[in-house]
């Protein structure tokens, strides 16, 4: 275990194009969600993400950025957003 290191866990839970997203998430790989999320965490955290090769979201980050993803994991759960689309309410109690 290494002193140094700090464990983030985010929860991503994108609706589908279906219910108004732009992006169906839940088909694109888990490399795409991991390179997308490291794109989003370098522009809230510019001088902490490292330019990682694996991880082209993060070429444009200058040379001080030291955190770098070490390991990962995806969880996808197709129906964990509710989707208000028009025609449901006649299935409603």
């Amino acid at each position: 275990e290494d002193p140094n290191a700090s464990m983030l866990e985010l929860v991503f839970a994108p609706c589908s194009p279906l219910a108004g997203g732009n992006v169906n998430w839940i088909s694109k790989s888990d490399e795409e969600i991991i390179d997308a999320t490291m794109g989003e965490l370098a522009r809230l955290f510019p001088t902490e993400i490292a330019n990682d090769d694996k991880w082209p979201s993060t070429s444009k980050q200058g040379p001080n950025g030291e955190a770098k993803l070490r390991k990962y994991t995806v969880v996808k759960v197709p129906r964990s957003v509710y989707a208000a689309i028009p025609g449901r309410n006649k299935y409603r109690p």
